[in-house]
């Protein structure tokens, strides 16, 4: 009977197991016959060969036995050295004794050989008609299948005179042509000439600020133009010291107080303005 159990204590060659699995847990002088150095821990199996005898440990898990043994024989070459008809030899050549050994492998035969196979030889067009073309395939077994190509008709040939010719068909009210509208209006959407009964004269002038500051509001005075109205009036510049405000400030004396502020410093400012 061989039972598991697990190392727990060496006495020379003799050792204390516990085993599983049994009533009786723990077995002491146990004697190692496996040639192994066993160590605690090592799991091994004893094995009771007679009721009267004690048991023995017989087996270890884990463990080989160290030593030098007979190099191997391994293969170095396998060569083929002969053909028969079907059959080849081939040899094995070994690196120790015995050196050779061979065998032999047989060949199938060569199948029979199949029917040509059939290849394109040319693709050539063979007539036309109309919008129709129809071209010929060729094989290398003298046989051919035609087929056909239906082209697409060229396109009318315009010119400017000939599309105005036709848009003029459909062109007038209610035509939806671009070229009847304005921003999608029609004629009697704007005013004529004759309707306005006044347009205004647009007059304009400019004046010039000797100095500014920056983010800073300052005042000029100037002599307004004969008739001009301050209610009618705008001012603007031109340049790179961007201008917050220029507007129109007070009345002061037969002068204007125009009142400002610019982004940047500068001189010279020139300020445009128009009035109507």
């Amino acid at each position: 009977m061989n039972i598991k159990g697990i190392v727990l204590a060496k006495r020379d060659n003799q050792y204390d197991v516990r085993l599983e699995n049994t009533t009786r847990n723990i077995i002491t002088y146990v004697e190692n016959t496996t040639g192994l150095e066993l160590e605690i821990g090592d799991i091994v199996i004893v094995t009771y060969t007679d009721y009267n005898d004690p048991p023995i440990i017989t087996n270890v898990y884990d463990k080989t036995i160290s030593g030098d043994g007979e190099d191997g024989r391994s293969i170095l070459s396998v060569d083929k050295v002969e053909s028969d008809g079907l059959v080849d030899i081939y040899r094995i050549t070994y690196s120790k004794e015995p050196v050779y050994s061979y065998f032999q492998v047989k060949n199938g035969e060569d199948g029979t050989d199949g029917d040509n196979g059939v290849s394109i030889t040319s693709v050539s067009k063979i007539s036309t008609v109309g919008l129709v073309d129809t071209y010929r395939i060729s094989f290398s077994n003298s046989t051919h299948t035609d087929f056909t190509v239906t082209n697409g008709a060229d396109g009318a040939t315009e010119t400017g005179s000939s599309i105005l010719s036709k848009l003029s068909n459909v062109d007038g009210a209610g035509s939806g042509l671009d070229a009847d509208l304005l921003d999608g209006h029609n004629s009697d959407y704007f005013a004529t000439a004759s309707s306005v009964s006044s347009i205004p004269v647009i007059n304009i002038g400019s004046f010039t600020i000797s100095s500014v500051t920056a983010n800073t509001a300052g005042t000029v005075d100037i002599t307004p133009p004969s008739g001009a109205s301050s209610s009618k009036f705008v001012f603007f510049t031109k340049g790179g010291n961007g201008a917050y405000y220029i507007q129109y400030q007070q009345l002061n004396g037969s002068n204007w107080t125009i009142r400002y502020r610019f982004e940047s410093t500068g001189t010279n400012i020139v300020v445009y303005y128009a009035w109507w």
